[in-house]
């Protein structure tokens, strides 16, 4: 059966070869493609089902070698709430990508699997010498940084030397501190990642050297569990007796990224 019809409404070709019902379109308008029952279908996502149940099934977004191929999420038809969301290949360079809230692309996996998030939160901050000179004595010392190496999606406070987490997740966080000037006459010296939940600790006692510590690098990393505002920070903590002489040196860091 063939259908034809030149106007300039309604049908203008549609070729039916099939011995069953191809299209069934129900009284809630409703569209199924292979199935003749697209209502029962989980209501949210019934208007369009496609799929015979039976064997491998799928739908094809046919486009040019240079070209896009994409799926449009909209909650309106002007400006951004037109393309909300969007789920695009790029052919030219065999590149899937995922858009959120418009046209910002927030992931990408490449030809060769590589996979980018330009907005995950990911954070590097240094300080140096001079930046924390004479770190006292009996106090817990909140470190300052005074560089951001990069700062994906600004987490990171510079002012106040916390990184927030912006999301409830797993997030990997690493400290390195270059220090010089340790007291042997203090009874400990311990640097650890401060946060919410939890703290990652590095320590040691200097009753051990044979003089000041001229230069010793104090570090540790962690996999920490945050919820979304959890903050997280790096302090210093001298015990009980010694100078209060302490310096952090070229090059300290702190640094981490949103795992899961």
């Amino acid at each position: 059966m063939a259908l034809t019809k030149i106007g300039k409404e309604g049908i203008t070709g549609i070729s039916n070869s099939s011995d069953a019902n191809a299209i069934t379109i129900d009284s809630s308008e409703r569209v199924g493609i292979g199935t003749s029952s697209p209502s029962s279908f989980f209501s949210g996502a019934s208007q369009l089902v496609v799929g015979s149940g039976s064997s491998d099934q799928g739908m094809t977004i046919y486009s040019g070698t240079a070209d896009n191929a994409q799926i449009f999420f909209a909650d309106g038809t002007s400006g951004a709430d037109a393309y909300r969301g969007i789920l695009r290949y790029i052919h030219g360079d065999n590149a899937m990508t995922f858009y959120t809230d418009g046209a910002n692309e927030r992931m990408r996996i490449d030809s060769a699997g590589h996979v980018t998030m330009p907005y995950q939160s990911a954070f590097l901050a240094r300080c140096g010498s001079g930046d924390n000179d004479n770190i006292p004595i009996n106090a817990g010392t909140t470190i300052s940084f005074t560089t951001e190496v990069f700062d994906q999606n600004s987490d990171f406070n510079l002012s106040t030397n916390v990184f927030t987490a912006p999301v409830t997740g797993k997030y990997q966080l690493n400290m390195s501190l270059l220090l010089g000037n340790g007291d042997t006459a203090t009874d400990y010296i311990q640097a650890e990642i401060q946060a919410s939940n939890r703290s990652f600790y590095w320590i040691i006692d200097p009753d051990n050297w044979d003089q000041d510590g001229v230069y010793f690098a104090a570090t540790t990393v962690g996999l920490m569990d945050m919820d979304a505002n959890d903050t997280a920070k790096i302090v210093v903590y001298m015990s009980n007796t010694g100078a209060a002489q302490m310096d952090t040196l070229n090059y300290c860091y702190f640094s981490g990224y949103l795992v899961a």
